[in-house]
């Protein structure tokens, strides 16, 4: 199935470990373990960031790899990939966001060059780009989510003084049918140390408000992935789900109350224990 009907979100691999006649071949890069796996839109990239800091490409959907070597402006051969993120309709771009600052590739992965200047604020731990609005980005770093309007050239914190000052976030998620900066829909979650969790803008990152009704307390709010997504007409609805130290949770605006509830199968919450990523796998018919 073409990755353009796929989107990232947490699933899949709950409805493989459930499966009695799944079939897993190992692909992928030896030498450790695969801390951050993403495709290309068109199927011809596939990235892979081994440990935290070597990065591999395939251009064969996983069968060989080679090593890619990215140069510091700073002379630091010590630094952490901490996504891959593809531009959502051109193969060529791809942003990762490290420790040292933003980079961006724009011919499938082979070369790399800084995107921001040292010591201006960027991305290092997450980025995301709004597929409705060209030119405009959200990503985040040790002090909270930052926003780019210019293609991630410069980059904004977007502090709003009640939630948002100085705050670990982890994680950003974007609304994919959202078409106006004004009323756009954002996901932000924290740091494993803030009991927080996750918090929801849906004015483009300028206020913020804790999205945790019905979400548990402990283990449940770490939260080690997010995907928001669009349901309803025009997307008007939405859902999030969220993968968490105590399985996989789900909300939807226009269902339960815009409660967090535990996704089940059969009411057995699935998967048990910690759920890094995933996948929601759309076929072609899918109108959501």
């Amino acid at each position: 199935m073409s990755m353009r009907y796929v989107l990232s979100i947490l699933i899949l691999t709950v409805a493989i470990a459930y499966s009695q006649t799944a079939t897993v071949t190992p692909l992928g890069p030896d030498g450790g373990i695969i801390s951050h796996l993403e495709g290309s839109p068109d199927d011809s990239v596939v990235l892979a960031v081994v440990g935290e800091e070597e990065l591999y490409r395939s251009l064969d959907g996983g069968n060989t790899w080679s090593k890619i070597e990215i140069v510091s402006p700073l002379q630091s051969d010590q630094f952490t990939i901490n996504e891959i993120t593809f531009h959502p309709s051109s193969s060529n771009i791809i942003l990762l966001p490290t420790s040292i600052g933003l980079y961006r590739s724009t011919d499938k992965g082979a070369t790399w060059s800084a995107v921001t200047e040292p010591l201006t604020p960027s991305p290092t731990l997450s980025v995301k780009y709004v597929p409705g609005i060209p030119g405009v980005l959200f990503g985040s770093d040790v002090n909270g989510v930052l926003r780019s309007t210019d293609d991630g050239k410069t980059w904004q914190p977007m502090k709003d003084n009640v939630y948002f000052g100085n705050r670990f976030i982890k994680h950003v998620a974007i609304h994919p049918k959202d078409t106006a900066l004004a009323t756009l829909r954002v996901v932000a979650t924290t740091g494993f140390d803030d009991t927080t969790g996750i918090f929801f803008s849906s004015n483009g990152g300028v206020t913020w408000i804790p999205l945790i009704n019905g979400l548990p307390t402990g283990d449940a709010r770490k939260i080690y992935t997010v995907v928001l997504d669009s349901t309803g007409l025009l997307g008007r609805d939405y859902r999030i789900l969220i993968g968490t130290a105590d399985g996989v949770y789900a909300i939807q605006s226009n269902l339960f109350g815009n409660i967090w509830q535990p996704v089940r199968i059969s009411n057995v919450q699935i998967p048990v224990g910690i759920v890094t990523d995933g996948l929601l796998v759309y076929d072609k018919y899918d109108t959501t």
